[in-house]
């Protein structure tokens, strides 16, 4: 396990981290370590994870999202990249999280680190900016009473 190569302080900033971290074997995306934030977001145990595909946990809108995340993982040393997908959790909903990928340097075997934040509340707040702006659109488009108030009511 990564963890046993960890240093006390590495490790306590592992697990304190409130965006879910997993460590992953570049070569085929297994979980080799993942910190408390992640099982708490998808509702499982650390042993449980472990040793799993990162892919079982994710989902992604498109096959291009997909293959650009698979793609970075395996990328050892190439530039960190970003992308928003779902992560699956146990109660079987969708979280909206944007999701980082950087290679870890330094390590006696090549390792990535995937780092998880939830965005759930970053897209709760651009669908309510989006659905202000379509009520301010209509209100400036009124042409009668009636239409106005349908603008401001719904």
């Amino acid at each position: 396990m990564i963890s046993e190569s960890m240093s006390i302080l590495d490790r306590a900033i592992f697990d304190a981290s409130v965006d879910a971290l997993a460590i992953l074997k570049p070569e085929n995306l297994n979980v080799v370590d993942l910190n408390t934030a992640f099982c708490r977001m998808v509702g499982i145990d650390r042993e449980s994870a472990v040793g799993e595909s990162i892919i079982s946990f994710l989902g992604f809108e498109t096959l291009i999202q997909r293959e650009r995340f698979v793609t970075s993982c395996a990328n050892l040393g190439a530039e960190s990249t970003r992308e928003d997908c779902y992560l699956r959790t146990k109660r079987e909903l969708n979280l909206p999280v944007g999701v980082t990928v950087r290679s870890l340097p330094g390590r006696l075997e090549p390792m990535t680190l995937v780092i998880i934040r939830d965005n759930s509340e970053l897209r709760a707040i651009a669908r309510r900016e989006s659905n202000r702006r379509v009520v301010l659109e209509k209100l400036a488009k009124p042409t009668t009473l009636q239409e106005m108030l349908d603008a401001v009511v719904g």
